[in-house]
């Protein structure tokens, strides 16, 4: 059993989860993930829904209910689309995601939630305001899990995920722009309603199904793909 293992924060995604627990047991990623069982070549996060998290949860001498969560929402993608590729942000085939710096700064323990890695998920609805796709110091995009021993700048390493892994940035700083016209952001009603729609989106899987408009029907989680592919959700 692993000592000092931290228990992943509500809603925390499994890859964010492990680049913490990694730095926190001192250990290079690919060697925790080797402790772990668990497969570096595929999507982490999708592997939870498989993942045996009693044992999991034994090895780290955490209660299994902190995997729950994790677990479940993955599960009920899976349930739509095998590979989550619909559905997920990637670059190369590594796990992307995006991130809202108001959420980042005010986090006691600075992580990554399972709703910032989907797509549809373009809008913070604590902040109101539209997710960041880049550090604002490098344009490096966020690919987690990442080994924070060896992330930053010349690789000296970071303390918290809220840093970015390559040039070491806080994630949180505002990024260095001209000043433009506001009408150019200036979002329309589709828009709006998209941007709600992604909401709606990861209610579903948690929920396992879904209502549409005033309708008392409600619709299986599977459904969900028919209104992905006629553009219900907005694009990456």
């Amino acid at each position: 059993e692993l000592v000092n293992a931290p228990e992943p924060e509500p809603f925390e995604s499994p890859a964010s989860w492990l680049s913490r627990m990694a730095l926190m047991q001192g250990a290079h990623l690919k060697e925790l993930l080797s402790y772990l069982n668990i497969d570096m070549q595929s999507d982490i996060d999708l592997q939870m829904a498989t993942l045996d998290t009693s044992l999991l949860a034994k090895v780290c001498g955490l209660p299994e209910s902190s995997f729950g969560f994790m677990k479940h929402m993955f599960s009920q993608l899976r349930e739509i689309e095998g590979d989550g590729k619909t559905f997920l942000l990637q670059k190369d085939s590594l796990a992307r995601y995006r991130f809202c710096p108001r959420c980042l700064g005010e986090q006691h323990t600075p992580h990554f939630p399972v709703h910032w890695r989907f797509k549809a998920w373009r809008w913070c609805p604590l902040h109101n305001c539209l997710l960041s796709d880049f550090c604002p110091r490098c344009r490096a995009v966020v690919i987690l899990p990442m080994n924070m021993l060896k992330a930053g700048r010349k690789g000296l390493g970071v303390a918290y995920l809220s840093n970015c892994q390559v040039c070491g940035a806080k994630l949180m700083n505002k990024p260095k722009s001209k000043r433009i016209k506001a009408s150019k952001y200036r979002l329309s009603t589709n828009d709006h309603f998209l941007l709600a729609n992604g909401r709606t989106l990861l209610s579903a899987l948690y929920h396992t199904k879904f209502k549409i408009g005033e309708s008392s029907q409600k619709y299986p989680v599977s459904a969900i793909r028919g209104l992905e592919t006629h553009g219900y959700f907005p694009p990456e």
